[in-house]
């Protein structure tokens, strides 16, 4: 018997082993640096970079504000084998200029389209995650017929104590006046300019009213977690304010759950894509 044990524990163990080197060969791929994958388009002055992978349906994956491409390793490893994937570094971040504008969610969602153009892309899945997630339901807002389905994951639809936790909030603004101090500190350690603007963006956008969620015609996946950044009441309110919409709030997660459990939140966001999209939500 304890033989069998120690038999199925090395099973385990192997099992395990195959698993932490699947993942570590997969992160060698140069998420975010892959020059054979990536292309460039320029919109409203600023040169953009993204890159693409995968066969099938188009999903674009939108990182959130402190994100790259290779900050969303483990979804484009996951869904790279189900989708042909497209992902962008946002403006300001990776590869991809700033622009001579301040940074609006309004602004990454017409990059987003601009990529879809550059591909000839009808419609497409989404996942955006965080800041990736209120400019997904921009694209969802403004052009319906661009999306297929759309995931977000710990997305808000206001800037304020109202959807973020006050400390979280505090912490941002804190961040964005340490800025604005070392620019004019003439201090060259770090892009100030960029990080300034991407804190501003957090602190005072997005304002968009419930009212606007309703223009969503498209299936959605309102995702987050009970230890988010963002209130559970704000998350449930996105869901309320959508009519298609599905909401799933993880127990016992984070706002870092796309690296921490990347594989539950990626097969639960898969799961969804595969859904009928006339799929009976009637409660029993």
């Amino acid at each position: 018997m304890k033989g069998n044990l120690f038999f199925i524990a090395l099973l385990v163990l192997l099992a395990q082993c195959k698993d932490v080197l699947t993942d570590k060969e997969k992160i060698t791929i140069p998420y975010g640096k892959n020059k054979p994958k990536g292309s460039y388009i320029t919109v409203d002055s600023a040169k953009l970079y993204y890159e693409s992978y995968g066969t099938g349906q188009p999903m674009i994956i939108i990182p959130g504000n402190n994100g790259t491409i290779e900050s969303m390793k483990h979804q484009i490893d996951y869904f790279s084998t189900k989708y042909t994937v497209f992902i962008m570094d946002s403006r300001g971040r990776g590869q991809s200029e700033m622009g001579k504008d301040s940074l609006t969610y309004e602004q990454m969602s017409k990059d987003i389209l601009a990529l879809m153009n550059d591909r000839k892309i009808d419609s497409a899945y989404f996942f955006g995650y965080s800041d990736g997630g209120i400019t997904a339901l921009l694209i969802g807002i403004s052009h319906p017929e661009k999306v297929i389905k759309l995931a977000t994951f710990g997305a808000n639809i206001s800037p304020d104590s109202t959807a973020v936790y006050t400390d979280v909030y505090n912490k941002i603004k804190a961040e964005r006046i340490h800025a604005e101090q070392m620019l004019l500190k003439n201090d060259n350690s770090k892009d100030w300019t960029s990080l300034m603007h991407r804190y501003r963006l957090m602190e005072f956008q997005p304002n968009i009213p419930p009212s606007e969620l309703t223009k969503i015609k498209d299936p959605v996946l309102v995702m987050s977690a009970d230890q988010d950044i963002i209130r559970e009441e704000h998350t449930i309110l996105l869901h309320h304010s959508i009519k298609n919409s599905y909401l799933c709030i993880f127990p016992g997660e984070k706002h870092n759950m796309i690296n921490t459990n990347h594989s539950l939140l990626n097969r639960t966001i898969n799961k969804f894509f595969l859904l009928p999209i006339d799929a009976d939500k009637k409660r029993i």
